[in-house]
């Protein structure tokens, strides 16, 4: 798909689909109001009109650099609507803990659309609070937020766990396999041999002593990162749903607590500012001391591996990308020691 293909399709857009997707009433207009060109597709911010309102949506064309056979790609789009959908139908009517409401989807156009969500980008909100030395005010803005998103996670897992399910830990090491075997095949990757043993040794060690509670499923976003939440004053809204995933009832607050961590490794924002933001968010989720616990560990593990399965090639990056991730690779095997050295005195908290 070609931009201009896209902007194509877009107008074609039958008057009744959007008739019957959004309280617009009768359809009058669609107006584009900016395109945006992203690596996998191509997203448009749309203003549609009718006799009875207008919406702001995005509308998401992708494209096929992979020259992927069509209907391969339909089914995905398939898959990733319905995901949304699943969403919505969960919080949809929730004024705090709220999701992205997927408006249509056009598979043999390879076309979706979503309303447009209103908030800040949590990601932007702590990138420009909470650098050096934030102000008390900043601060308490920062961490009232993060608790916020804390409580949404909590609601989701209140709705979402999955009962009589347990959680594999032979999956869980199945999955770092994989990440080993990325990391260690192409010795570029300075990442060391024994770190493979040493973990292992490590979720062996602890997986006695795991809880009924700590094994708790339930389904995830898998990607919860601060780029995908929008706050507006109370509200909290996530984006970018695209699978079901079961796994881990601490897989989201994990992945989001392990996002934040990765900001101390820039120099103008400081571990004690980032901790604290850390620790509301626990809060939030109902367990101060989450970080504590050795299921929410052995998934800091994984994160750390899946990290760096993408900031490894040092071979692809220029001088000042390579230098960067070299100090990212030594500041996580740093994080790995501090995680590993703990295997004799984890303390499982709050189960």
């Amino acid at each position: 798909m070609q931009k201009q293909e896209f902007l194509d399709i877009i107008s074609t857009i039958p008057a009744e689909e959007w008739e019957s997707s959004l309280a617009i009433g009768k359809f009058k207009d669609l107006r584009i109001l900016k395109v945006m060109t992203r690596f996998f597709s191509f997203v448009a911010r749309c203003k549609v009109t009718g006799s009875e309102g207008s919406k702001i949506l995005f509308i998401k064309g992708f494209r096929n650099l992979k020259n992927r056979p069509q209907e391969v790609l339909a089914q995905k789009l398939i898959k990733d609507y319905e995901a949304s959908k699943f969403w919505y139908q969960h919080f949809g009517q929730h004024t705090e803990f709220a999701v992205v409401k997927p408006v249509l989807a056009i598979p043999e156009k390879l076309i979706t659309a979503s309303e447009e969500a209103r908030g800040e980008n949590l990601y932007q909100l702590i990138l420009e609070n909470a650098r050096f030395y934030p102000s008390a005010d900043k601060m308490a803005v920062l961490n009232k937020q993060m608790h916020k998103v804390g409580e949404w996670l909590q609601y989701k897992q209140s709705i979402l766990a999955i009962e009589g399910e347990t959680y594999s830990i032979e999956e869980l090491v199945d999955y770092m396999d994989v990440r080993f075997k990325i990391l260690l095949e192409d010795s570029r990757r300075r990442f060391p041999a024994d770190y493979r043993r040493k973990i292992l040794n490590f979720i062996e060690y602890n997986r006695p002593a795991l809880t009924a509670a700590e094994l708790t499923v339930t389904t995830n976003h898998s990607d919860f990162n601060p780029g995908n939440i929008l706050i507006d004053n109370d509200t909290v809204t996530v984006l970018d749903f695209g699978r079901l995933v079961s796994g881990s009832y601490l897989l989201d607050v994990c992945k989001l607590h392990f996002q934040l961590q990765l900001l101390t490794f820039k120099p103008q924002y400081r571990p004690s500012v980032i901790g604290e933001l850390q620790k509301s968010l626990l809060a939030g989720f109902g367990n101060p001391d989450a970080d504590d616990l050795r299921m929410f560990r052995f998934l800091s593990v994984r994160n750390i591996l899946t990290h760096l399965t993408s900031v490894t090639h040092f071979w692809r990056n220029g001088f000042a990308e390579r230098q960067y991730n070299l100090w990212v690779l030594r500041q996580e095997l740093k994080l790995l020691d501090s995680i590993l050295r703990d295997k004799k005195n984890v303390q499982v908290k709050g189960v």
